[in-house]
């Protein structure tokens, strides 16, 4: 997940859900299915990221609901509804998903969530909570040190910073974003921002 290798998420979380199944281990069942909704999530199949999402839910509901990885699950499905176009949805998962990563310390879960909640509010072109939430985004996860994460927020940002027409701060944070996709060697995510950048000059 970290370095961006959606694909190869999917396939190993799949192969997580039918071990699982095959030994009837419901906790790694839970996980899988978790980790599967998100990978799909990220590979824009929304429909499956929903069901995968689902069955991670109605297992952890079998399981008394008390378990590792609630908090980023939580977060994970705020962000597969705001991908799916649930504005809304995502808005008041996120929400819920910062209290529960709050209550649980959860440096990770809390940086995804607050920028699914950044973006959220975007869509619903509230600028300046927007931009709040994104920047918590931001700093939480600097403060984890979880680094591509947070690049990734600042792209989330600096998108929202060129919407509005603040251009100074786009590029700023597009360029930091680059730095880091530079050094971790995520090519892809490198050449999208790069491309950012490149539209951004020619204006």
């Amino acid at each position: 997940m970290f370095g961006g290798d959606y694909p190869q998420m999917l396939s190993e979380s799949i192969q997580v859900v039918e071990g699982a199944e095959l030994l009837g281990d419901e906790i790694y069942l839970y996980l899988g299915y978790g980790l599967r909704a998100w990978a799909e999530s990220r590979l824009g199949r929304h429909e499956e990221a929903t069901q995968s999402m689902e069955h991670a839910q109605a297992t952890s509901q079998r399981l008394g609901g008390q378990l590792s990885f609630q908090d980023l699950f939580a977060a994970a499905s705020a962000e597969l509804s705001l991908a799916a176009g649930r504005v809304e949805d995502g808005l008041t998962r996120a929400e819920t998903a910062v209290e529960l990563a709050r209550a649980m310390g959860g440096n990770l879960s809390e940086g995804l969530a607050q920028r699914v909640w950044g973006q959220a509010l975007g869509r619903l072109e509230r600028w300046e909570e927007a931009e709040m939430h994104l920047k918590a985004s931001v700093q939480v996860l600097f403060s984890g040190e979880i680094l591509l994460e947070a690049a990734r927020s600042q792209v989330a940002w600096g998108l929202l910073c060129r919407d509005r027409g603040d251009q100074a701060s786009a590029l700023g944070l597009f360029e930091r974003a680059a730095a880091q996709f530079e050094m971790s060697g995520l090519t892809g995510e490198l050449e999208t921002v790069q491309s950012y950048l490149a539209q951004m000059r020619q204006s």
